[in-house]
């Protein structure tokens, strides 16, 4: 092989060895990026509060952004007492309606029409999700 293929195939080797590092990094920061928006961008969430005949239902549409859970949507659009807090947070009462525990009832949430088998502080929420709080039995 003559010199001047020999230093052709070297220069071409050279440039070539490190393109899929800069490949891969490129790939993992548009991942990235991908992630930071979805992070960002707005949801919109439906809630409906059923107050038992105790006072008329309330339907709201909110918009909200980052990671909500159904416990920070709650807080947004109504007056709340818990205990506990975040994933333990236990909903005592919604705009002075409060279960009655001689009947054994308790504030439940359903999101998309399914009783929440988590606490409302841990049910992130997605784009078109719809929650229903209402007083049920145990």
């Amino acid at each position: 092989m003559s010199k001047k293929k020999l230093i052709a195939l070297f220069i071409l080797l050279a440039l070539l060895l490190p393109l899929p590092f800069f490949i891969n990094n490129f790939i993992v920061k548009h991942q990235i990026s991908l992630n930071k928006k979805v992070v960002n961008e707005e949801l919109v969430v439906f809630e409906e509060i059923n107050f038992s005949g105790k006072k008329p239902a309330i339907k709201i549409k909110s918009l909200l952004s980052g990671q909500p859970t159904a416990l920070d949507l709650l807080k947004k659009t109504a007056n709340i007492k818990i205990q506990g807090e975040k994933n333990t947070a236990f909903v005592l009462e919604i705009n002075n309606v409060a279960p009655d525990q001689k009947k054994r009832e308790y504030w439940a949430f359903f999101i998309n029409n399914k009783l929440a088998n988590i606490g409302a502080g841990g049910c992130l929420l997605k784009n078109g999700d719809r929650i229903l709080w209402k007083i049920i039995n145990y």
